[in-house]
């Protein structure tokens, strides 16, 4: 049986064989047909770059990266956008909310802002003036601040009447009291309570001043807007590794087609077969020698 296999099938060694005869075909041709496949799709389709950021936002945050006050905003402060002519702020703010992407990382809480454009030289410099947009428009407004003064002030005072009221006990801890000792666990309950009021107000206090600078600050970005890099490269490589793949196997089925003609032509049961298949397909130039 295993005669039969070497003799009548198609064995590793043939495989190989046929694969030694035309290895410069089979690398050469579907190299040459990547590089040109990859040449042009580079030289018909426009550059496209793209930088990225990333900021320690949440939610709310950045959904409004994408929004018309601060995209407005950023085009108004970016000297990319100063003096063009002819189309409105409108459909420019549309077109860049369509190029910029908002992603939340996988790994973490932050998001990934990413902006592209055929412009490699401006697009680092958008990308800044939107950052900057989302941290100004994250300002409270005048109202809004006269609102958080006014806590400030009265969480201020509640704070103050805490601390008096601590340092009135301090002073009866260190006067050794007598009443301290009837009052109990219900004394050391109060301290606690009072302590913890303090702490509570503290951070209020420090909450409401981080309000007034807004939810977005300087600090909230984590990676700034990097150099812009060509982004559609991969994009053009992955068709001509593709061309080359097809090639290479289109030309390893004819090469083994090639060979299978040649083995049959000299088997004179087969040779009807073969001529019916020249015929048939023009494979006459395939099977010759």
């Amino acid at each position: 049986m295993e005669d039969h296999a070497l003799e009548g099938g198609t064995s590793p060694l043939d495989i190989a064989v046929v694969v030694a005869e035309n290895w410069l075909l089979l690398i050469l041709v579907p190299l040459l047909a990547g590089v040109i496949v990859f040449g042009v799709i580079s030289a018909t389709t426009p550059n496209v770059y793209e930088t990225e950021a990333i900021l320690a936002i949440d939610e709310r945050e950045a959904a409004l990266v994408q929004t018309s006050p601060v995209l407005d905003k950023a085009m108004a402060g970016s000297p990319s956008f100063a003096g063009l002519p002819g189309t409105s702020s409108g459909a420019r703010g549309e077109s860049l909310a369509r190029h910029l992407t908002v992603a939340k990382e996988a790994t973490s809480d932050w998001y990934r802002l990413r902006l592209r454009g055929d412009n490699a030289t401006h697009l680092k410099e958008v990308l800044y003036s939107i950052i900057q947009a989302l941290i100004s428009s994250s300002v409270p407004s005048p109202v809004e601040i006269a609102r958080i003064n006014q806590e400030i002030e009265q969480t201020a005072a509640s704070l103050e009447g805490l601390e008096r009221a601590l340092r009135n006990v301090d002073r009866i801890l260190a006067s050794k009291d007598a009443t301290v000792d009837h009052a109990g666990g219900e004394f050391a309950a109060s301290v606690v309570s009072l302590i913890s009021g303090i702490e509570r107000r503290r951070s209020k206090l420090f909450d409401l001043e981080l309000a007034k600078q807004g939810s977005v600050r300087s600090e909230d970005v984590i990676q700034p807007p990097t150099q812009s890099r060509m982004s559609n490269s991969r994009s053009s490589l992955l068709p001509a590794l593709a061309v080359m793949l097809g090639v290479g196997l289109f030309l390893l089925i004819l090469v083994f087609i090639r060979d299978g003609l040649r083995r049959a032509s000299n088997d004179p049961e087969q040779v009807t077969k073969v001529n019916r298949i020249r015929r048939a397909f023009w494979l006459r130039l395939l099977a010759s020698k």
